[in-house]
């Protein structure tokens, strides 16, 4: 593990790979849970992670597609999106 790591992966490894996991629509709360998991920092803020998530949309629009469909349950849905 690098020097000031606190996991094995970083929060945008692990969100990466979280939501590649989920399903097509998905809670925005059960992506926050297997990004702790994957981490095994339980503690970890949804803000941090969340913002991990729109960072990676914005770095490759295409993989990590999403929209949120219902803001009141955080509701996600993967969708494809153009690079800028």
């Amino acid at each position: 593990m690098g020097r000031n790591r606190k996991s094995v992966y970083s929060v945008r490894e692990a969100t990466e790979m979280a939501f590649e996991k989920m399903d097509e629509k998905f809670h925005s709360i059960r992506l926050c849970q297997a990004v702790r998991e994957i981490t095994a920092r339980p503690f970890l803020m949804d803000g941090s992670i969340l913002r991990r998530l729109r960072e990676a949309r914005e770095d490759f629009p295409e993989k990590f597609g999403y929209r949120c469909v219902d803001t009141e349950l955080g509701i996600y849905q993967k969708v494809s999106l153009k690079a800028a």
